[in-house]
């Protein structure tokens, strides 16, 4: 069975028609693989409330940047001596269910099925999040409270990127209590839960506006009236152009954009954030050219009553209502390109180290 792997290279002198491929990331060396494997056996942890699942295609999200160097790494230090390691990886997957135990109610055979991230807690009491770091891994086990049906009328391709996104949008835009009118601002355009808040937001009756360290390239969404304007890196920097302030910000990457973003917030801002640019300090370095006094972010937040509002993945609701939406048409992931068989490196490079304007999914040929 093929599996898309990160492997130390010497994997090449042991399976046998192994597609290795290399590529460099944050000055890091990564071997990546399509690999010719025996499925897991799962017997030994088998319960009355598991579901076997035959993972058909999966994605990465920028979290999985700080893991492929952690795997990466793992596969070095411990291949050696004739011990050979390889790792999957990934953090959303489509599909299709195996087997289920005898205690699964809602899931058969067959079912189409995508992660449910419900955080923190799920409705079965169970501490929640992400259900797997491994998403490449193609036979998985899973209990029935971490996963949910696939709509008919959603294609493989986009079940496999729509959970994580998806979630974390819709909890972003709950926690924010929209009235209409607002000025919203969505920060690094490039990132998935961007692109999806974006989409989310068109029926809100808000003026939506969007801030990139790459303006340049999203030029078309003035064009087509899905932005107001758009700040580059130095505008928001720049002292003097203050206008417009804004009322709600929707950001991936508050280390990044909340020291330049914070002088154009309107007293009572909400400012939104689901995670940090730098994950990984050891690979992955700020593009801020110094470092703001903490102190005067404080003081901001203060002197302008603004609420920092953390945000963590979303509710089994929040995935839900996502579903809905795409089934009646009025919500979608954008996809930016889909890779299968050999291109294992070009999926790699387009997830990681390319210009891409949505989701990028691998799918299994078998």
């Amino acid at each position: 069975m093929k599996i898309v792997t990160i492997c130390n290279p010497c994997m090449q002198d042991v399976v046998k028609n192994a597609n290795l491929f290399d590529f460099r990331i944050d000055n890091a060396h990564i071997t990546v693989a399509l690999l010719d494997v025996v499925p897991t056996d799962f017997a030994s942890l088998w319960t009355d409330d598991s579901v076997l699942v035959r993972v058909k295609a999966f994605s990465c999200n920028f979290r999985d940047r700080s893991l492929l160097h952690f795997f990466n790494e793992s596969c070095i230090q411990f291949s050696g001596d004739r011990k050979y390691f390889y790792s999957p990886i990934g953090s959303e997957f489509m599909g299709e269910v195996l087997e289920v135990g005898s205690h699964v109610h809602s899931l058969k055979i067959g079912d189409r099925v995508m992660p449910n991230m419900a955080y923190p807690i799920r409705r079965d009491g169970k501490v929640g999040g992400v259900i797997s770091n491994f998403a490449s891994q193609r036979n998985q086990l899973f209990s029935e409270e971490q996963l949910i049906k696939v709509p008919d009328k959603m294609s493989d391709e986009e079940a496999a990127g729509f959970a994580l996104t998806a979630q974390t949008a819709y909890s972003m835009v709950r926690k924010a209590n929209l009235r209409g009118g607002e000025n919203v601002l969505l920060t690094a355009l490039s990132s998935n839960t961007s692109l999806a808040i974006m989409a989310l937001l068109q029926s809100r009756h808000v003026n939506i506006y969007g801030a990139s360290t790459k303006a340049a390239d999203w030029a078309e969404l003035l064009d087509n009236g899905e932005l107001k304007q758009i700040f580059s890196f130095e505008d928001l920097k720049n002292k003097h152009l203050l206008e417009p302030r804004f009322d709600v910000v929707f950001d991936p990457f508050i280390d990044l954009y909340f020291p330049e973003v914070r002088l154009r917030l309107n007293h009572g801002a909400q400012y939104i954030y689901c995670g940090l640019y730098k994950q990984n300090p050891k690979y992955v370095s700020s593009t801020k050219t110094d470092e703001t006094d903490l102190c005067s972010l404080y003081a901001t937040c203060i002197i302008r009553n603004v609420s920092l509002i953390g945000n963590c993945l979303g509710t089994t609701s929040d995935l839900e209502n996502a579903i809905a939406d795409y089934v009646a048409g009025e919500f979608s992931v954008p996809i930016d390109s889909v890779f299968s068989g050999e291109d294992v490196l070009s999926f790699f490079q387009q997830t990681f180290l390319n210009k891409r304007k949505g989701k990028v999914i691998y799918k299994y040929a078998d």
